[in-house]
């Protein structure tokens, strides 16, 4: 309140609707950074962490800034989930004086205490969720059919493995198309006028999923569209024609998904290299960095992904394995963490953990890894009762059950910490912004 009231003295006096403007300019080169963040090292370009978290961090500071709409006020915040939050910050500081926790860790811990409840605070104050929310799903969106139409031009589809597009990894390009996924069904939600350029932009942000063969973004882009289903129908106003209405449009979202994997597959295979200067989407030494995943071998198929292996081991690509030895090296100060993660003997080089709770465990104790993973679960709850419940529902603020649905399965199967290096880990963020307030204050301001 002492730093944002002064400054909203000087931002007061420019139009809201400006103001809005430069937030979604902010938001939008925040997510221009993320998506390009994919495919730097494979074009040679230094953008490390550092730079990525700063500027990313810069631009957010900004976005603050413009996201005042009156003198601040004090906001009653829920216990629950913003203490353990704190706690979790700290515990992270504290464990990244005594050993190497990594840089970009400490620098998430410092937007764990500042950045983030800044954010929360504003936009608690504010109240209407669903102008940040379509503020973010529209960044989002712009930024996923430059980059789609970028691969369409640049990077063809070979068919004989999991496409990379303009990125280093094929895991990527489904992360990417399902923050895609989230933002367009928000939007279809918030904003009627423009249906059909999201219904387009949905069926973009599927084809990546699928061409990916990332059976960890499949699963999270179709629980996303099945929370969004929840909402649409729970948001029904029970008359016929409105029923009608959802019915069909539900139909052509997925007839513009089938056309768009079909036709998009098509181009990228028949026209793509045609148009392209040269062939850029080949094969990635798997020792790369530890972002790398050990599945993007062989078929590309989907089908023959979801059907690999006999075992558990073998079908979750060694991240059983994985898991075994990073629960076997847990303590309750944590482990020195380095650059390329643990060794892992069975593989004969060194992984991340691909599993969020137990990377942040190994990295900061036992009980970091357990008060990052009760914020996982209280998210879950609140999306529990938004979804089934009376007092919470908002078929307008769709976007937190989705958010949280995706990060919740991504976050099981992958290493996702970063909020400003991946956007689905920057929605789920943004999403948790009202599960600060207390509920009970929230609905009085409500009412």
């Amino acid at each position: 309140m002492l730093v944002l009231n002064p400054i909203f003295i000087v931002t007061g006096r420019i139009n809201e609707k400006h103001r809005n403007v430069v937030i979604f300019i902010c938001m939008f080169l925040i997510m221009s950074q993320i998506f390009l963040y994919t495919t730097y090292e494979k074009y040679g370009i230094p953008f490390g962490y550092a730079k990525l978290f700063i500027v990313n961090t810069v631009l957010l500071m900004i976005a603050i800034m413009f996201s005042v709409k009156a003198p601040l006020c004090v906001v009653k915040w829920n216990k629950a989930i913003y203490m353990p939050w704190f706690i979790f910050a700290l515990l992270v500081a504290a464990t990244g004086i005594h050993h190497n926790v990594t840089g970009a860790f400490l620098f998430f811990a410092g937007l764990m205490v500042i950045i983030y409840p800044c954010l929360f605070f504003v936009w608690n104050n504010r109240k209407d969720y669903m102008t940040l929310f379509n503020i973010c799903s529209e960044s989002i969106i712009t930024m996923t059919v430059i980059y789609f139409v970028i691969c369409l031009v640049t990077s063809p589809y070979q068919g004989a493995e999991a496409y990379f597009g303009i990125s280093v990894n094929p895991n990527s390009v489904g992360v990417l198309g399902v923050a895609g996924v989230i933002s367009s069904l928000q939007l279809m939600c918030t904003e009627k006028k423009r249906l059909w350029v999201y219904c387009v932009v949905f069926g973009m942000s599927c084809t990546m999923i699928y061409l990916s063969a990332s059976r960890a973004s499949v699963i999270a882009g179709f629980c996303s569209f099945v929370v969004f289903a929840i909402c649409c129908f729970r948001g029904l106003d029970k008359e016929k024609p409105e029923i009608i209405r959802k019915t069909i449009m539900f139909a052509v979202v997925i007839i513009v998904v089938l056309i768009s994997i079909v036709g998009y597959k098509y181009v990228l295979v028949n026209v793509t290299p045609q148009i392209s200067s040269a062939i850029v989407a080949k094969s990635v030494d798997k020792q790369l960095d530890d972002k790398m995943v050990t599945d993007v071998k062989g078929s590309s198929y989907l089908i023959d992904k979801f059907q690999k292996g006999d075992d558990v081991n073998t079908f979750s690509s060694g991240r059983i394995t994985i898991w075994k030895e990073y629960i076997s090296k847990l303590n309750i100060i944590g482990n020195e963490r380095g650059n390329d993660g643990l060794y892992i003997p069975s593989s004969g080089i060194k992984m991340a953990a691909h599993n969020t709770y137990l990377e942040i465990a190994y990295r900061s104790g036992i009980f970091a890894g357990l008060l990052y993973g009760w914020i996982a679960i209280y998210s879950a709850v609140y999306t529990f009762r938004f979804l089934f419940g009376k007092k919470l529902f908002d078929i307008k603020l769709s976007l937190i059950p989705m958010a949280v649905m995706a990060f919740g399965v991504l976050s099981n199967l992958e290493r996702a910490i970063y909020p400003v290096e991946k956007v689905h880990i920057f929605l789920f963020f943004i999403a948790l912004a009202p599960m600060f307030v207390s509920q009970l204050k929230y609905k009085e301001k409500l009412d």
